[in-house]
């Protein structure tokens, strides 16, 4: 599809904000909204007051006196009736009519000089009242205190405004002809001319009087009274006297209703005062049950001849968790068990039943560990230089701790949105070769790993040997070379070359006490280590897919000391000169024989002995002449034999016995010591004649020798596709899993061997799910793994049933990522591999955690906890995913053997349904059981919800009478998620429009038929976030959104269920802050504030979040101009990002249907500083 295809934005999109809980609170849909007799009691004193002054007075003399109305008018508290009756509104309006008019071109000039002495009239008719009110109240009155300050505060704009009416008189801009129905507090309006020059205001008001008061026309202007009209009536000075004369309007109603509210309960009311309210309360129950009607007539019909009604209440559920006692192996606890909570606020029992079977072990969780490679994505969304793709990462230990809650498969650490790094430590994986070969006990020693490969890549790094580590089986640990001489990979081998010098310790066979680990092998180990460069990527992507067809050891020794030596007369010390062959050599006779258990277990290619004689004893050289074979001696040749091969010892060097088969070489003298020696004996005979006068001669010296150095080259060869190799093997390889070791061959693991260990299984014929792509073709090959999880069990009896409680974080879950429908894949440890479950044997009530619950493992009798490639002595189980990783909700705790458990009895308990269970309430059966040790309740309860108030009932009955549960137009697929997910905040929806995410890239088009695309905001209350500026719905509430509406919509639409586009807003600046504020602290501040100013809702869940909008550039500039610490600012720049490319504008507006315009995070404000000595430089010169 091409991009234009991609990103299609409708040009006659009609802008709208969707729909939220708030908007859909509609007062006129309930049935108090339209009462048959609305009036209150205020209404009913006022009206008692105004019909009184319709009724004739007469006295004793029968004759008319006025009316009945001098009985109420001064009483308090109708008077305080009267003004708490009275609408703010309709005055505003009043004065923002005369102003309109004013304004307008098209009325005549007449009528605007009527709306001027109009205004007039409001105000100082309202200044009348105020003041013939507050002379009625006692002294000492709250009101009347209220009153005063009041009237204080007016005088002098009273007092003004007087003057500028005599100004407007002067210009004859005033026609006072007009007459006006309205009231001010229940009295007539009378004409402001009346007002100021006839009546005698309180002394509070400082009112000299109309005549005295002197005139002010300077508002007015001069030119046609059309224009000194419009002048007067828009002068700020006029409209600031309007506004407070409106203000004091609006708080004198106000304390009104408080002081009448107040008055009521006091006791000293007249008598016939105390009567009428006597009788006006009892009227009130009159009044409620009239007024009842229309809620009787709503029920009428929805619930007697729609038969609805609310909703029922819904019981809350909790987990509980059980422990066996130690002299029980199992325990079927029935569905139907109940569970005692105590009591609820009324003092009832409260009881919880199981909701199904659960058979209790004495199996214990021992361990939680888990894997992760890395992805594109990471690399994608990081900060900082690490290579992540392709990088694998492994946790020994994910046993929860108290209030931390982790990720499964890896634990990400985010900033603003961005991945910054990962703390589960990085995996130490690799290879590992076993071979009596590497048993090297001393000298100068070079060992030469070749690896014949498949698959090796042409191109590898060139730095290779920095990507290697080697590590050999010591007598104390692990010992480690100095460096690696060379990594060479070249066609299809791969060879390592390292140096042990002389002060390199022995290389000894493996002992899992002293190394660790799990070789299965009593040979030494030599250990090859993928080591991490974090800004390269891994070598394991190099690798992953190199497969091993042979292995090679070739060790070059020299300098080998430890030997054991003897000759025909026995066993030579070599710690100081020894006689080889005897004190007389005989030619052709005497022997030397020559042992060491390091040499004779190998392949030798070579061997050569190097003499240290001492002077003049012997020259020659002595080389092996024979090789003990199968007991006998034979002709020594090179490369030697099979049969001349020693079983592998490792102790102290053997002794020549009858017994020995193996083992030996022996060299025979070839010199002719014998000669010289009979001459020697036939020199002293002749010295010891008593003729002889020659000194007696010197013994000939046979060989003698200060040392023996032995060195040699030995190599063993593995073909691990072959057979004939495996049997009595020497040599063995391994894999170095994250948490164990695996040895490979063609006998052990049907197939070829990879280098190193794979994370994957294979698709086809999977028994769980096989996985399919676009097209719905089954996948062919393997599943790489992107993330494993590990649960290690003991004492599970096999085959056996567990019921593991995952409690997780709700809405954890990374909404960005799309959640796969087949997404975890669940496998056991068995003696040959992984092996995946059946689909009938994992019950899952998480939603493939997303949610908490329990899920049940059948776990069959294949299952091992001999498998070295995980710690022996568990039974494993493995959650392992291929793609979306934080697809999952973090997990707060895992626990064995649980259930799940429902209240009974929902209606007696409706203070449960109010707030969760809280827990440990819960810690025993009502009937006990001897085989239950513990009942733990370990988690609040969750779900309940108490019975269907009226409002709600009401509202929910309209709107299911609106969309019939159909969801059709937009109204209806806004409302119905509302309704049915409270914790949606807000949702719209956008019809013909297709919002698709992809690996290939999203897919917007507003002009696609059949698509509707839903978009939803969270309830920001008690949400965590990765990012708080982009509150994202998590996706397992998408996925129920998606299900709910499917059930709902037509069959030909397509429906998009999605979290909004976030497009950000940037701003950059130069700001001089004044010189009393720390410059770099106020940067901070400033870029936190433009934060909030951009996205209040982040900071203040009081604030709304909208669909759509824009932000002004010069809204911008002026809300920083007004911070107190900011002197002026330059060089304003604001920067809108969508479609991922940001750009600079004067107006940032969203730029889709379903975007929201949000701040970068406070950091990334750039606020350059101008520095104080910038204002010398900037200076004008005066020319004053």
């Amino acid at each position: 599809m091409s991009n234009k295809c991609k990103n299609i934005i409708n040009p006659l999109r009609v802008e709208r904000e969707g729909n939220d809980q708030k908007g859909r609170i509609k007062p006129d849909l309930l049935p108090e909204s339209c009462p048959v007799d609305a009036r209150t009691e205020i209404d009913d004193l006022v009206f008692v007051k105004e019909f009184a002054r319709k009724i004739s007075y007469y006295d004793i003399y029968n004759q008319k006196n006025g009316n009945w109305g001098q009985f109420f008018d001064t009483d308090l508290t109708i008077t305080l009736a009267n003004i708490a009756l009275q609408n703010e509104s309709n005055f505003r309006g009043w004065i923002q009519s005369e102003i309109e008019k004013i304004k307008d071109n098209t009325v005549s000039l007449a009528e605007k000089k009527k709306s001027l002495t109009n205004l007039f009239k409001y105000v100082v008719n309202l200044a009348w009242q105020l003041d013939m009110i507050y002379r009625r109240m006692p002294e000492g009155l709250p009101f009347r205190v209220f009153l005063e300050n009041q009237i204080f505060r007016l005088a002098p704009f009273f007092n003004k405004m007087v003057s500028y009416y005599k100004g407007a008189v002067a210009v004859g801009i005033i026609d006072e002809t007009g007459s006006i129905s309205q009231k001010v507090f229940g009295e007539k309006i009378e004409t402001a001319s009346e007002i100021i020059f006839n009546k005698s205001f309180s002394l509070r008001w400082n009112y000299a009087g109309g005549v005295a008061t002197p005139q002010d026309n300077s508002i007015y202007g001069t030119g046609t009274d059309d224009h000194q009209l419009y002048l007067g009536a828009t002068h700020n000075f006029f409209t600031d006297i309007l506004y407070r004369f409106l203000q004091t309007y609006t708080r004198t109603i106000q304390e009104a209703k408080l002081q009448f509210e107040k008055l009521l309960t006091k006791s000293d009311h007249e008598p016939h005062i105390t009567l009428l309210l006597s009788f006006i309360k009892l009227f009130q129950y009159s009044r409620q049950h009239l007024n009842g009607l229309s809620a009787r007539h709503l029920d009428l019909y929805y619930r007697d001849i729609l038969k609805l009604s609310e909703k029922a209440p819904q019981p809350n559920q909790v987990h509980i968790n059980f422990e066996l006692a130690k002299r029980f192996e199992q325990f079927l606890l029935e569905k139907g068990a109940f569970l005692k909570a105590g009591k609820d606020a009324a003092g009832k029992d409260v009881f919880y039943k199981t909701e199904s079977d659960l058979t209790i072990s004495q199996a214990k969780i021992n361990s939680l560990r888990s894997f992760y490679r890395g992805t594109q994505a990471d690399d994608d969304n990081k900060s900082g230089l690490m290579v992540y793709k392709n990088r694998l990462f492994a946790s020994e230990n994910l046993i929860e701790k108290e209030g931390i809650n982790w990720q499964p498969f890896v634990q990400k650490n985010y900033e603003d949105g961005k991945l910054t790094g990962i703390s589960t430590p990085k995996a130490l994986i690799g290879f590992a070769v076993a071979s009596n070969h590497l048993f090297l006990r001393e000298g100068n020693r070079t060992i030469t790993l070749t690896l014949t490969l498949t698959n090796l890549p042409a191109t590898l790094p060139v730095n290779l040997k920095d990507h290697f580590g080697i590590e050999l089986t010591g007598e104390k640990g692990w010992i480690q070379p100095a460096t690696l001489t060379s990594v060479n990979g070249s066609g299809n081998q791969l060879i390592f070359i390292f140096n042990l010098d002389e002060k390199v310790p022995s290389i000894l066979p493996y002992a899992g006490k002293v190394h660790g680990g799990q070789f299965g092998t009593a040979l030494p180990v030599m250990k090859v280590v993928l080591l991490h460069i974090d800004n390269e990527p891994f070598i394991y992507q190099y690798l992953e897919n190199v497969f091993v067809n042979n292995v090679n050891v070739t060790v070059n020794v020299s300098g080998v000391k430890n030997l054991h030596l003897q000759n025909d007369f026995g066993i030579l010390d070599a710690s100081k000169a020894f006689l080889p062959f005897g004190a007389i050599p005989l030619k052709d006779k005497s022997s030397f024989i020559m042992g060491s258990n390091e040499l004779f277990q190998k392949k030798l290619t070579s061997l050569s002995l190097t003499w240290d004689w001492k002077d003049g004893t012997y020259a020659g050289d002595v080389n092996p002449d024979y090789i003990l074979r199968k007991g006998a001696w034979a002709a020594y040749a090179q490369p030697v034999q099979a049969d001349d091969i020693s079983v592998p010892t490792y102790g102290d060097n053997p002794l020549l016995s009858t017994g020995n088969t193996e083992g030996f070489i022996k060299t025979v003298f070839s010199g002719d010591f014998q000669t010289a020696y009979n001459t020697y004996l036939k020199n002293v005979t002749d010295a010891l004649k008593p003729a002889t006068t020659s000194a007696p001669p010197s013994a000939p010296n046979p060989p003698i020798a200060n040392a023996l150095q032995v060195s040699y080259t030995a190599e063993i060869n593995y073909n691990i596709d072959s057979d004939s190799d495996f049997p009595n093997r020497n040599i063995s390889f391994f894999h170095m899993t994250p948490f164990g070791c695996e040895e490979k061959h063609h006998k052990i693991t049907s197939g070829t061997s990879p280098l190193l260990p794979q994370f994957q299984h294979k698709n086809a014929n999977d028994p769980f799910f096989v996985l399919k792509d676009i097209s719905g073709n089954v996948i062919a090959g393997d599943i790489e793994h992107e993330g494993e999880f590990y649960l290690g069990l003991q004492e599970l009896k096999l085959p056996g049933m567990i019921s593991i409680l995952f409690q997780v974080e709700d809405g954890s879950a990374n909404p960005l990522i799309d959640k796969p429908e087949f997404h975890i894949h669940w496998s056991f440890l068995t003696g040959n591999g992984w092996k995946s479950f059946l689909k009938s044997e994992v019950f899952d009530n998480t939603l493939q955690l997303t949610k908490s619950g329990v899920i049940s493992f059948n776990i069959p009798v294949e299952a091992s906890s001999e498998n070295t490639s995980m710690p022996l002595g568990n039974l494993w189980i493995k959650a392992a995913v291929n793609d979306a990783d934080e697809a999952v909700c973090r997990i707060a705790g895992v626990h064995p053997h649980a259930v799940l458990c429902t209240l009974q009895e929902a209606v007696s308990h409706p203070d449960l349904l109010e707030k969760p269970l809280p827990e440990e309430t819960i810690s025993k059966l009502a009937v006990p059981e001897a085989a239950i040790k513990k009942v733990t309740q370990n988690y609040d309860s969750f779900g309940g919800r108490p019975s269907e108030q009226s409002d709600q009932f009401y509202k929910r009955i309209s709107e299911r009478l609106r969309h019939k549960d159909r969801a059709v137009t937009v109204w209806d697929y806004e409302n119905l998620i509302l309704e049915a997910f409270p914790a949606i905040y807000k949702v719209k929806c956008l019809n013909h429009t297709r919002y698709e995410t992809s690996g290939s890239g999203d897919i917007y088009n507003e002009l696609s038929p059949r698509h509707v695309t839903i978009v939803t905001l969270p309830n920001l209350r008690n949400q965590r976030q990765i990012d708080p500026l982009k509150p994202y719905t998590s996706v397992d509430v998408l996925s129920e959104i998606d299900k709910f509406l499917t059930k709902r919509t037509s069959a030909f639409v397509k429906l998009h269920v999605k979290n909004p586009i976030f497009e950000e807003v940037k701003v950059s600046c130069k700001v001089k802050f004044f010189p009393q504020y720390d410059a770099s602290l106020q940067v901070i501040t400033l870029q936190k504030e433009i934060t909030q100013f951009l996205s209040p809702w982040a900071f203040d869940a009081g604030s709304e979040i909208v669909f759509g909008g824009k932000t002004e550039k010069s809204v911008l500039i002026n809300f920083i101009e007004e911070r107190e610490y900011v002197d002026y600012l330059t060089d304003m720049k604001l920067y809108h990002k969508h479609d991922g490319i940001e750009e600079e504008t004067e107006t940032a507006k969203a730029a889709k249907g379903i975007s929201v315009l949000v701040s970068v995070s406070s950091k990334n404000h750039i606020i350059d500083i101008i520095p104080p000595s910038a204002d010398i430089l900037n200076l004008e010169t005066c020319r004053c």
